[in-house]
């Protein structure tokens, strides 16, 4: 770095820019929102469209996502770990403290670590097809529900039952369980078989006043309150 911008920030995540999952986070966020408007009116000037471009609306930068997919890999200790792919890459890294997911999958991500290595499970490794799990997919509502669906090399989890009764266990806020099942030579994550397990077979949420139920293959906006604000423009 040979002169810091104006527009640099301080990084408050330990795994950026490791980690693929934000390329803003050292940017104020002011300065983001004008990026990302030149971006969109750069691309019309391309084509010759003299087109004014509105401002981009603010929104939360922390905590807003709804859903997480976390790759299973081996640390050097020899331990599972929950954690993002690095950058143009399928080499999982840490992600301890992400601060764009939901806060109460931090807890849940902890106690799924956990119990993962106490019953000796394996992560999937891409380049030979072995290995059990393969991600584990967390998904959350407006009340802080979690439902859980591990993604699997297989048909079920060994000690199944008592895995999954360990986990409804530790956390409350787990409520409802599943397998997905997805034996492919594949990086696409989720297969097409999804086996609910324990709990309720999904959670409810709410957009713009409808309410939604969802299981783990449903699709749903990540930021929940940016696409409230999108369908209301829309509307309006």
């Amino acid at each position: 770095l040979m002169k810091q911008s104006p527009y640099r920030c301080e990084n408050r995540c330990a795994s950026f820019p490791v980690c693929g999952g934000c390329s803003y986070r050292h940017i104020d966020y002011a300065y983001e929102l004008e990026l990302k408007r030149s971006y969109v009116s750069s691309c019309f000037a391309k084509e010759g469209l003299d087109i004014y471009v509105q401002p981009v609306v603010h929104t939360a930068v922390t905590a807003y996502r709804n859903k997480v997919q976390y790759p299973v890999a081996v640390g050097k200790d020899g331990r599972l770990y929950l954690g993002f792919f690095s950058e143009y890459s399928h080499r999982a890294v840490s992600s301890d403290g992400c601060l764009t997911e939901a806060a109460c999958f931090s807890p849940v991500k902890t106690a799924i670590t956990d119990l993962i290595n106490r019953f000796g499970y394996s992560a999937y490794n891409e380049k030979n097809g072995t290995g059990l799990l393969r991600h584990v997919f967390l998904r959350c509502n407006y009340k802080g529900e979690v439902h859980v669906c591990f993604v699997i090399n297989g048909t079920l989890l060994p000690r199944q039952s008592n895995f999954v009764s360990a986990l409804l266990a530790q956390r409350n806020e787990i409520r409802g369980i599943s397998l997905n099942i997805n034996t492919a030579n594949t990086n696409v994550i989720l297969g097409e078989k999804t086996v609910f397990l324990k709990g309720i077979s999904q959670i409810d949420s709410v957009m713009c006043g409808v309410k939604f139920c969802l299981q783990p293959d449903s699709f749903f906006q990540v930021n929940t309150s940016v696409a409230e604000k999108i369908y209301r423009k829309v509307k309006e």
